[in-house]
This record gives structure tokens, C-alpha cells and sequence, in this order.
């Protein structure tokens, strides 16, 4: 079922407003940055979502091994819409790394592309 555009559109917007909220009560240098992150992706706003992830790795305690996996993938995810095989391949590597496929689907997806680029 695809949604109709306006309600896509609303329902991004309640998501966006309601982590302003989250933010505005957080303790500094923490909040629900990977949700962030994946609003962003999902609004195909890459460099945003990218943002959001730099915010995770200046966290003081830093995330637990499966968080950084989601991150690692994620990474793999924007470098991959960017056209960046390589280094979505890198990042998709380490994710797996992390935990074991964690983003080996997209890995695949990858190597293809890196292969037809060369």
C-alpha cells in the first residue's frame, strides 16, 4: 500500500516535531540521534542523517557493539545512494564485523555496483 504524499509528508513532519521535543529535554550531548538519523535518511537527506551519526560518536559513553553495527550500516547505506561503493563496502564490512550480517544484503548490493563501475 503506498501512502498518498501529503500524508507522508504530515506524518514526517509529527516525527520531526516530536524529536524537537525529545531534544529540548535531553541531557546535552545525548538525545535520539539514531532515530534522527534515520528520519533524515528516510527524507532521503543524507548529509543530515550523516550529521546525526557524528553526533553518536562524541557521546561519552559510547554505544554498545550492536548500535555501532546500525551506525556502521547506516554509514554503508548513505556512502552506497551517494554512489560511493567502496566505501559503502567498508562500511557495510565493518557493520558485519560488528555483528555477524548485519548489513551483508546491502553488501551484496554493493560489490555488484562496484563491479559494473569498473
Amino acid at each position: 500500500m503506498t501512502l498518498p504524499w501529503r500524508a507522508v509528508a504530515n506524518a514526517s513532519a509529527a516525527a520531526a516535531s516530536a524529536l524537537d521535543d525529545a531534544f529540548k529535554v535531553a541531557i546535552p550531548g545525548s538525545g535520539p540521534h539514531m532515530v534522527r538519523a534515520g528520519l533524515e535518511f528516510t527524507m532521503h537527506r543524507l548529509a543530515g542523517a550523516e550529521r546525526q551519526l557524528d553526533a553518536i560518536d562524541r557521546y561519552v559513553a559510547p554505544p554498545d557493539c550492536g548500535e555501532r553495527a546500525e551506525i556502521a550500516a547506516m554509514r554503508g547505506d548513505i556512502a552506497f545512494y551517494g554512489g560511493q561503493y567502496s566505501q559503502a563496502l567498508a562500511h557495510y564490512d565493518h557493520a558485519d564485523a560488528l555483528v555477524p550480517n548485519a548489513a551483508s544484503g546491502m553488501a551484496g548490493q554493493a560489490q555488484a555496483r562496484l563491479a559494473s563501475t569498473t
